[in-house]
């Protein structure tokens, strides 16, 4: 089968990967026997319809252009344009936007609401005059967290910001841009070693008395939004320092 999801192929670790990741397409039967790609459309607006016509090559129904599947020397499938020539390779579940984008969503949403609510508690607590009464390696750790889920917000922030301004200004990566990129990526190194603070978090929080049902949970939920930031920062290559966009 043909069907799947489908990104354009690349050589090399540049970070770019991650706007691949973002812009995947995906191959599906229709019920007239054809096959669809998202996003090839007709001037309707609507998918193109493609026809079988034997050896893994389809040709556009009421057209002329074709696509051609094949598989790569590791056995992926392959989705081929031959006009304007493109080459798209089938992904698995770790490089799939549809799971991974979502996931990705969740786990930015969890850090931001983190931090508005930590300052909101921090206002609310100041208005009546009271304290958070923990231990101090909790306290610290709990200020850990936060700092870490801030560089993790950042760097997603202001890396898809710089490329995406880069991409409609490409001089802008050959000068300034490129360091301002690589120094966005060295927050993300960071922000990804200090996700194993999460990760203890969640560890002590399971085993501390001092902590509830809410606060184990809240420690879990977490360490998994820090699961899912890593998941897209090492499946995008945003983390690879280096000159190959």
């Amino acid at each position: 089968s043909v069907s799947g999801s489908y990104m354009v192929s690349r050589r090399g670790d540049g970070f770019l990967k991650a706007f691949a990741i973002i812009g995947e397409t995906t191959v599906a039967p229709a019920e007239d026997g054809t096959i669809i790609v998202a996003d090839l459309l007709d001037t309707n607006g609507k998918p193109k319809h493609w026809q079988d016509i034997g050896g893994m090559k389809f040709r556009e129904v009421n057209g002329q252009d074709l696509l051609v599947f094949k598989p790569d020397e590791n056995g992926r499938m392959q989705l081929i344009i031959p006009y304007p020539f493109m080459v798209f390779k089938r992904v698995g579940l770790w490089e799939n936007n549809a799971v991974l984008m979502p996931v990705l969503v969740v786990s930015l949403a969890v850090m931001l609401l983190t931090l508005i609510l930590w300052f909101v508690g921090w206002l609310v607590r100041r208005h009546y005059g009271k304290t958070l009464e923990l231990p101090r390696f909790d306290m610290w750790l709990r200020w850990a967290v936060r700092a870490v889920f801030a560089l993790a917000l950042i760097f997603t922030v202001s890396l898809l910001g710089l490329i995406i301004y880069g991409i409609q200004n490409l001089d802008f990566l050959g000068g300034t841009g490129a360091l301002l990129i690589q120094l966005s990526q060295v927050v993300g190194i960071i922000a990804s070693a200090g996700m194993l603070v999460v990760f203890f978090n969640a560890f002590h929080a399971s085993r501390s008395s001092i902590y509830g049902i809410w606060g184990k949970l809240q420690a879990t939920l977490f360490a998994l939004a820090a699961l899912g930031f890593l998941w897209f920062a090492f499946a995008g290559h945003l983390l690879y320092i280096s000159s190959n966009f």
